[in-house]
């Protein structure tokens, strides 16, 4: 596994300049994990329709079962929706200071990140996290978990750092069967000036990218990243891709420099090349020159942004007919017995309030 993000420093630059990732993504892991996505057609690589969240479910009413998505405070039935996980574990790898991690603990009774990095956990940990949400040290060769004890793992922006085989066999012996491996990041960053119109900056910025990714210190990893791991295969048949969601932040132009400067390619150069310590301030002042208003200087706003991609998979359960037809006789049964508590709903309907 790479290891270019260690020390202190750029641990909690990493954790002041990274962008957020949106709702949408989580929404469309969440479906794909409860079924909603369509896997019919060519196997491998299938772009993903659009995925409804999942919302809160009615632990009363079995017409109004765990997946559904519902937005309203009572079931069908009248019942008051039971506002619970819907699963009950789920890995980050490579979680860096947990900013992805901490969008799991909704969905999950327990999150767990993991890092190779004691100063990204160190800085993980220093943030006020959801009860359920613990950080351990650990590499994504070697998860420290039992075997099948997984509904999701998810590793954000990180898959090109880590040994893909590795990370695959333990994936292979941590999930439960229809557990789900969601990888996912975002690409090269774009910049422009919706506040300034005709300003040069998008163009400065473009080639302070190329320079950098021209050097011999970026790493090949960071370019598959950039291009959006387009020569990745799963380990799960019928896996698919979704590259539909974009992340659009307006900041100032320092903050800009900070996420320039938190990328591994851009530390490694300044590592090796100490008598341009100060790069990121000159492009930052290129910058500033391009605008037609100048006066606000690096506190200028621009507006960054990058191309999100995932790639997700299900590890395969295999069911004999004879199995399964006993479970679907086991449901019907199961919907056709008396409800006690709905019967008792009917009697008396302003109970439930």
């Amino acid at each position: 596994m790479n290891r270019f993000f260690e020390s202190a420093s750029h641990a909690s630059l990493y954790a002041r300049v990274r962008p957020d990732y949106p709702d949408e993504l989580f929404e469309k892991i969440f479906g794909y994990l409860e079924g909603c996505v369509s896997t019919r057609g060519q196997g491998g690589g299938r772009r993903s329709p659009g995925v409804p969240a999942t919302g809160p479910w009615c632990r009363w009413c079995r017409w109004c079962t765990p997946g559904t998505s519902l937005t309203r405070s009572v079931c069908l039935m009248g019942f008051r929706l039971q506002v619970e996980p819907p699963h009950e574990r789920a890995l980050d790898v490579a979680c860096g200071t947990g900013i992805s991690t901490r969008r799991l603990a909704h969905n999950f009774e327990s999150v767990v990140g993991i890092d190779v990095s004691e100063n990204m956990i160190k800085e993980a940990r220093l943030v006020d996290n959801p009860d359920n949400v613990t950080f351990e040290v650990s590499g994504a060769d070697k998860f420290p978990l039992e075997d099948e004890t997984l509904d999701l793992i998810t590793i954000a922006n990180a898959a090109h750092w880590v040994n893909k085989e590795k990370l695959y066999a333990e994936a292979e012996r941590t999930l439960k069967p229809n557990g789900v491996l969601a990888m996912y990041g975002y690409g090269r960053p774009r910049l422009s000036c919706p506040q300034q119109p005709g300003a040069g900056v998008c163009e400065e910025f473009s080639q302070m990218m190329d320079f950098f990714i021209s050097t011999p210190t970026w790493p090949p990893g960071a370019v598959e990243c950039f291009d959006k791991y387009r020569s990745y295969q799963f380990p799960f048949p019928d896996w698919i891709r979704d590259d539909t969601i974009e992340i659009v932040c307006d900041w100032p132009i320092i903050r800009v420099l900070g996420y320039v400067g938190s990328i591994a390619g851009v530390q490694n150069f300044i590592r090796d090349n100490p008598d341009q310590s100060d790069i990121l301030v000159r492009f930052g002042q290129k910058f500033v020159q391009t605008l037609p208003d100048p006066s606000k200087g690096l506190e200028s706003i621009v507006r960054i942004s990058w191309d999100v991609f995932i790639l997700m998979g299900k590890k395969p359960h295999t069911i004999d007919a004879g199995l399964q037809m006993r479970a679907s006789t086991d449901r019907r049964k199961h919907l056709l017995e008396p409800r006690p508590e709905l019967l008792d709903f009917l009697m008396n309907p302003m109970d439930r309030y």
